[in-house]
């Protein structure tokens, strides 16, 4: 798999991301298939077309975001903060039963600790459903800084991607810089650069040239 030991000093704070490293896929984008699965009719005709293939495999990638929003809008628009929440925790905790984590990202986080970092995972996912999620795969005991999303609104009031990510993590009292950081995702580049140690895992050729460049080393790589 290509992983090794991480050594980590008491005090030391190790960031990993959640979709892509802990878990195989997209959490969020997932529980809103799911909710809409369970209720089409509050899918609109443009996004009933959409909807069969979903976002990645009919939309051009500057367009994902804002078809997102409105999947996003069409699944949980209608429903009060407390439903939302109940739902999120719901769909965590029984993915997390049946799809479980990655084992290889278990064990590097179980290494961490037990050399004496602290790991937080901080996800652009929302953060009710991060929760829950690494609740139900045993990381209770493992901090989580993720997205929150605005209900009835149904968009993200504070979106933890990209230099957000950092921003998220310095409220909530992580200061860079991290001793290491662990992500897929070329949109963790700014948190990549206040790594010692920027790790990609299973990132693609195309992730691996982009953060090269702009970190001006070559991260360590990770298979899992």
């Amino acid at each position: 798999m290509g992983e090794e030991s991480p050594v980590g000093a008491l005090g030391e704070v190790v960031v990993f991301d959640l979709d892509g490293v802990i878990y195989r896929g997209d959490t969020f984008f997932r529980f809103i298939l799911n909710l809409l699965r369970a209720n089409p009719a509050r899918l609109t005709p443009p996004l009933l077309r959409i909807f069969p293939a979903g976002v990645g495999s009919l939309v051009r990638p500057h367009a994902r975001g804002a078809v997102l929003g409105r999947f996003v809008r069409a699944a949980v628009g209608h429903m009060s903060l407390d439903q939302y929440q109940d739902a999120a925790a719901a769909f965590g905790r029984r993915l997390a039963h049946a799809e479980g984590a990655v084992a290889a990202a278990l064990h590097a986080i179980d290494s961490h600790l037990k050399a004496g970092a602290t790991v937080v995972v901080a996800t652009a996912s929302e953060i009710t459903l991060a929760r829950a999620y690494l609740d139900g795969v045993g990381l209770n005991h493992v901090a989580v800084v993720g997205s929150r999303i605005a209900v009835p609104a149904a968009g993200f009031s504070e979106h933890a991607r990209g230099a957000n990510k950092v921003a998220a993590l310095k409220v909530a009292g992580y200061l860079p810089p991290f001793a290491q950081v662990y992500t897929d995702s070329a949109a963790d580049l700014p948190l990549l650069a206040h790594a010692a140690v920027p790790v990609l895992v299973n990132a693609s050729p195309q992730t691996r040239a982009r953060a090269k460049e702009y970190l001006g080393t070559r991260p360590r790589e990770l298979e899992w």
